[in-house]
């Protein structure tokens, strides 16, 4: 019973056909519509300057915002979300107005991703990765990539101005630039080229190459421990600071000159020098000769000095017995 109102209507209310309809036992009111299921029911459209709703809101049909949903768009036949677009493509479609340039999609925390990422360019102030990424297309990093566990990199190699990283193995080919400051082991597979200024610093850690090692012409190899090699091919000059070992017997080392007295060198004569002794039918003359002058008596009985393959042949002209020099009428 309605108490202290100027107008009542007990058993509903309607207003033209279709127009409005109040139903007095389910108490539901329908605008275009005389079987309203809900408390209010709408069959059109709704103009409204602010809606404030406090439960749940279906929509059983697609969600525009904007002209023809060009600002936000949700698609019901695709289950697609739109940003930016009307026809959104994917589960979440976001488009800036030009591809590049502008930020489309800014996040604000944390972003947890499962599967793959595609991306034509990345711009970041700094990147944690926990787990294992793989990079397919080409990958530019304008500053240092610091790695605490280890750098693997498959496939054609690895071409890079610095590297700083802790244990890295690298299973094709490594092309350096500039200078790698690796603070641990550099384990490399395939073959290794430092070109430009290119280098590698190990602080404390080994430098271990499957392949071969290309060093630019005007280029030098420092070592300050000890180079474990099968074969050490050198045409320049190369500074060893301790020693040089080589994997079983049939190591080679081949080089244009060696400095230094070559002490620790086998399988040569070594402690030579540019002198040789003298003796003369077994007694002993002198040391330290560098050339030894031929003479005779008479001064024709050298008669002839030929050198061939290293060798000297002194021919020695016979002189003439007493006895025969008296039968002469010497």
């Amino acid at each position: 019973m309605a108490v202290n109102k100027n107008f009542v209507v007990k058993n509903g209310l309607e207003v033209a056909s279709n127009a409005v309809l109040v139903d007095g036992s389910s108490k539901n009111v329908g605008i275009g519509s005389t079987q309203p299921t809900k408390t209010l029911d709408v069959r059109g459209g709704i103009g409204a300057t602010d809606i404030i709703i406090t439960g749940m809101s279906t929509f059983v049909t697609d969600v525009q915002v904007g002209a023809s949903g060009s600002i936000f768009y949700v698609s019901n036949s695709s289950n697609n979300v739109g940003v930016g677009t009307s026809v959104p493509a994917y589960t979440l479609d976001v488009r800036g107005p030009v591809s590049t340039g502008t930020t489309a999609l800014y996040v604000f925390g944390d972003m947890h991703v499962t599967g793959d990422i595609n991306l034509d360019d990345i711009s970041l102030d700094q990147i944690f990765v926990s787990g294992i990424s793989t990079f397919v297309g080409y990958s530019t990093f304008r500053d240092y990539v610091a790695v605490q566990q280890g750098l693997r990199v498959t496939g054609a190699g690895l071409t890079a101005s610095t590297i700083n990283a802790g244990v890295s193995t690298f299973t094709g080919n490594v092309d350096i630039n500039s200078f790698a400051d690796v603070s641990g082991n550099v384990n490399i597979g395939g073959a290794t080229t430092l070109a430009g200024s290119g280098g590698i610093t190990t602080t404390g850690g080994d430098l271990y190459l499957g392949g071969d090692l290309y060093v630019q012409t005007d280029k030098r190899i420092n070592v300050s421990t000890a180079i474990t090699t099968k074969d050490l091919l050198v045409t320049g000059i190369a500074t060893v600071g301790t020693a040089i070992t080589m994997y079983g017997s049939t190591g080679i080392v081949s080089a244009t000159a060696f400095y230094g007295d070559a002490s620790n060198l086998t399988g040569i004569a070594t402690g030579l020098s540019g002198a040789i002794g003298v003796s003369s039918e077994g007694t002993f003359v002198s040391t330290g000769a560098t050339i030894i002058d031929f003479k005779s008596t008479t001064g024709t009985n050298i008669n002839n000095v030929t050198v061939s393959s290293g060798v000297a042949t002194v021919t020695i002209q016979p002189g003439v017995s007493i006895g025969l020099a008296i039968a002469l009428g010497g």
